[in-house]
């Protein structure tokens, strides 16, 4: 049976800052290139803290990165204005 595997946006947000696998290992603390080959394909994922190290390098909120798992998320918007407030509804369906 083939493995299945989590599809991400970690190989597309390290190439558009520009950086090496070897680079990001270096950002995270990791001796090796081994664990971000493998996240890249999806073959595991990083920790809690490895995943918003990731968010902070590539400037995008985490879910981002995982964007099959949030598909409600609006994954395009820049990182200063997701952290904008929001309206949320109230109880009874309304916006506030």
């Amino acid at each position: 049976m083939p493995m299945k595997t989590i599809n991400n946006k970690l190989k597309e947000l390290r190439l558009r800052k520009g950086l090496k696998q070897e680079e990001v290992a270096i950002l995270l603390s990791l001796q090796c290139t081994n664990r971000i080959c493998r996240w890249e394909h999806g073959v595991s994922v990083p920790s809690v803290q490895n995943l918003f190290k990731l968010a902070k390098i590539y400037e995008v909120l985490p879910h981002a990165i995982y964007p099959d798992l949030f598909p409600e998320n609006d994954h395009n918007t820049p990182l200063e204005e997701s952290l904008l407030i929001h309206t949320y509804p109230q109880e009874n369906g309304d916006i506030q």
